[in-house]
């Protein structure tokens, strides 16, 4: 990793106020809230503040069709003293126990608006992957794409849509393509509230 990216993730992470994990506790996550002053486009992630459980089920790798792959936690709260936003994942869930905690995923995803190209700029690290995932994305009140910088291993574009945004539900879907043009679906998400 070169090393200004790791000073620029340094830094982001540092800049963070993220709040306790509550996932079966009492009441005590606090997601912050919008800096006065912030742009208006941070609210499209901002409605979903708050702790979610998650259903997810991927597609048979003959594509046949879908099959459970398990829960997860997600948790999105206010960064950069509101001026970002900031989610934190875990799959299985935390309410999940397992015998050895280092198979539980654990992720975070920072995301800023730059005003100057309308577009979100995010980084996602994960305890699964040894690098950090650049992305930007477009966002409406209705939906959010996020699109990787690059190809993955296999050569392909990802992109990962939030959809059908409620305010005790939203959907999440993960695409591959290597054109940019022919998407396929290869894992969904349900979270609730």
């Amino acid at each position: 990793m070169h090393k200004s990216i790791s000073i620029l993730i340094g830094l982001s992470l540092a800049a963070c106020q993220p709040a306790p994990n509550s996932h079966g506790a009492a009441n005590d996550f606090n997601p912050g809230a919008m800096a006065e002053g912030a742009p208006p486009e941070l609210m499209h992630w901002g409605k979903l503040a708050g702790q979610w459980t998650c259903e997810e089920e991927g597609l048979n790798p003959d594509g046949s069709g879908w099959q459970s792959a398990g829960n997860s936690d997600w948790d999105f709260l206010w960064a950069y003293n509101g001026w970002g936003i900031q989610d934190n994942y875990y799959s299985p869930s935390l309410q999940t126990p397992l015998e050895d905690e280092s198979k539980r995923q654990r992720g975070v995803n920072l995301r800023i608006y730059n005003t100057a190209t309308n577009q979100w700029v995010l980084t996602w690290l994960t305890t699964a992957s040894p690098k950090s995932l650049p992305m930007t994305a477009q966002s409406t009140d209705t939906q959010m794409v996020m699109l990787t910088d690059g190809v993955n291993a296999q050569g392909q574009y990802t992109r990962y849509t939030f959809f059908d945004l409620k305010p005790n539900a939203y959907e999440w879907k993960m695409e591959l393509s290597k054109t940019k043009e022919d998407w396929r679906e290869v894992y969904r998400i349900h979270c609730k509230k």
